[in-house]
């Protein structure tokens, strides 16, 4: 049943890399017979995760270049990528080519990841020019996303403004810490830059990358 071994092959790739073991997912990786979109967006994105960003941009090159097609979600894990990187350029290359060369609409959770790759490069004011442009009316998620980023590198008047604006969309979503104009810490946060920090060698892992099968014929569908 193939579809089964995809499955589980993409439960032990999963496994492997939620523990910062990349060397390990990219041999399960490389010698899996079949994969799926699942099997590539677990890889992008936690190379990116365990602090490999270049290496995750780099396979979802590759990913094209086998000729296979990035659905609405994978974009989505590309865009926070290129955040984690900070290459805004690339992001938005990708955020071009989505609709234009994928016939893929942008979502909601396409503009709040774009929104979210801004603020974590710091580029607030370009972040919120980027909402201006927007082709629909922004939702709260919006909002929420740019003032966190305010309130990270202090950009106290925007923050107050996207605050403002979340408070008359959904005064719930507000706590006392976001209305004083602080934003708390995540313990998934720190465990993510323990990570980081505690990793080996990137070229290690950007050695594997481009250990592919020649003729790969992996099916994108899920």
């Amino acid at each position: 049943m193939p579809n089964l071994e995809v499955k589980t092959n993409n439960k032990i790739l999963e496994m492997y890399s939620k523990c910062g073991a990349m060397n390990d997912a990219f041999v399960i990786f490389d010698q899996m017979p079949k994969r799926n979109l699942t099997s590539w967006e677990i890889m992008i994105s936690w190379l990116a995760n365990n602090g490999f960003g270049e290496a995750s941009i780099e396979l979802f090159t590759e990913f094209k270049r086998c000729g296979l097609k990035p659905d609405g979600q994978m974009f989505i894990k590309v865009f926070s990528v290129c955040g984690i990187v900070g290459d805004i350029v690339e992001g938005m290359l990708h955020f071009k080519s989505m609709n234009k060369d994928y016939g893929i609409s942008p979502s909601m959770e396409h503009f709040v990841s774009v929104v979210a790759l801004f603020g974590s490069a710091g580029c607030l004011d370009e972040a919120l020019a980027f909402i201006e442009q927007m082709p629909i009316k922004p939702g709260i998620e919006i909002w929420e996303t740019l003032m966190n980023f305010c309130r990270i590198h202090g950009h106290k008047v925007l923050g107050d403004r996207c605050a403002e604006l979340v408070e008359l969309l959904d005064p719930s979503r507000l706590d006392d810490q976001s209305r004083a104009g602080l934003i708390s810490i995540k313990a998934s946060d720190l465990e993510g830059e323990k990570k980081k920090l505690s990793n080996q060698n990137p070229l290690d892992v950007k050695s594997t990358v481009f250990k592919y099968r020649v003729g790969d014929r992996s099916h994108p569908n899920q």
